[in-house]
C-alpha cells in the first residue's frame, strides 16, 4: 500500500468476537482515521450459517469506532469465496449483503467488492488466486486486492479530515 501509512493489527486466525475483545488495545492508542477491516470468514467457516451475526460484528466494529472518532472511514473487505469453504458460501453472501446495505446508509463506511474480481467464468473462486489449502489467497491474489483497493484506500486516506458524505 506505500506510500499510503499502514499500521497491521490484523491477526490470523481471529474472529469477530476476538477483534472486538482487543479492541481498546489494538485500535483505540492509534486514533486511527481509515481502518480497513477483514474478519468474517473464520465467523462463518464452513458449517456456521449464522450469517446475521458475522454482519453484526463488522456493524458493532463499525459503530464502536464512530462513536470514538466520527469522521472514520472504515472500509469493509467482505468475506471472501474460497474453494475450502464453498460449501458455505450461501452464508458468506448474506453476510456480505448484509453489511453492503449498511455501508450503503452509514457515512464512512465503505464496502469494497473484492469478491467478483476472484470468480471465474463458472462464478467459482479462481483457483490460481489461493494457497494449495484452498483458503488463503497468495501473492497474485493478494495484487488483485491490492489493485482493486488502493484506489478506495487513497482516496479515504486524503479526505481523512473532512466530514464523510452520504455517497461515502
Amino acid at each position: 500500500m506505500s506510500p499510503l501509512p499502514v499500521l497491521n493489527r490484523g491477526f490470523g486466525g481471529s474472529k469477530t468476537r476476538e477483534v472486538l475483545a482487543v479492541f481498546d488495545r489494538i485500535v483505540t492508542p492509534y486514533s486511527p482515521s481509515v481502518i480497513v477491516y477483514y474478519c468474517g470468514d473464520n465467523d462463518l467457516g464452513t458449517d456456521n450459517t449464522d450469517s446475521q451475526s458475522a454482519a453484526d460484528g463488522f456493524i458493532t466494529f463499525d459503530r464502536r469506532c464512530r462513536q470514538r472518532w466520527p469522521g472514520i472511514r472504515v472500509i469493509y473487505i467482505p468475506i471472501k469465496a474460497s474453494i475450502a469453504r464453498w460449501s458455505n458460501w450461501p452464508a458468506m453472501q448474506r453476510a456480505n449483503a448484509t453489511v453492503r446495505e449498511y455501508c450503503s446508509r452509514t457515512p464512512g463506511a465503505i464496502y469494497v467488492d473484492t469478491v467478483t474480481p476472484t470468480l471465474g467464468a463458472d462464478a467459482k473462486p479462481d483457483s490460481s488466486l489461493f494457497e494449495s489449502d484452498g483458503l488463503h489467497i497468495n501473492a497474485k491474489g493478494y495484487e488483485l486486492w491490492t489493485r482493486t483497493l488502493k484506489p478506495v484506500i487513497s482516496a479515504a486516506y486524503e479526505h481523512r479530515n473532512t466530514p464523510p458524505t452520504p455517497d461515502e
